[in-house]
């Protein structure tokens, strides 16, 4: 029996949701909010977890993160929050893939059904991620100052 692959290219359907298009209008309106925010100097939003507990959250340090991105500083954008980084470059390359295949009309990467196993492998190994980003905030960001 052969298995349908688990990537695989096509084009798009008639009357199938672009998710492409959607992607690049979303994320690019996050993006003009988001510079627009961090280029008007508000200040930063607080963050609810580490105001009651005192500890970061697995996304605190993200707005610093982003700054220094923009200042074009990587290695401080990592220390503030790696996830965060690593999340803003995994929808920088989405941008770039969504903007070429809604502007060329090119066929559309698709997933096929996964199989159960390689689905909790992904999930473990996606905890897992969040996990150790979050014990790394615990040890480098100070106490308090989220």
């Amino acid at each position: 029996m052969r298995m349908a692959p688990l990537i695989y290219r096509r084009p798009l359907a008639p009357g199938e949701i672009d998710y492409e298009l959607i992607l690049a209008g979303v994320t690019s309106a996050m993006a003009i909010v988001g510079l627009a925010w961090l280029h008007s100097r508000l200040p930063n939003p607080s963050c609810p977890f580490a105001y009651l507990t005192g500890l970061p959250c697995v996304t605190c340090g993200g707005t610093r993160a982003v700054r220094a991105l923009l200042e074009g500083d990587l290695v401080a954008a990592l220390r503030f929050n790696p996830l965060v980084v690593m999340g803003i470059s995994a929808l920088m390359a989405a941008n770039v893939y969504a903007f070429a295949v809604v502007g060329l009309r090119l066929p559309r990467i698709r997933f096929g059904p996964f199989p159960e196993k390689l689905c909790n492998i992904f999930r473990v190994l996606i905890g897992s991620i969040i996990l150790l980003n979050w014990i790394f905030l615990l040890f480098t960001l100070p106490v308090g100052r989220h």
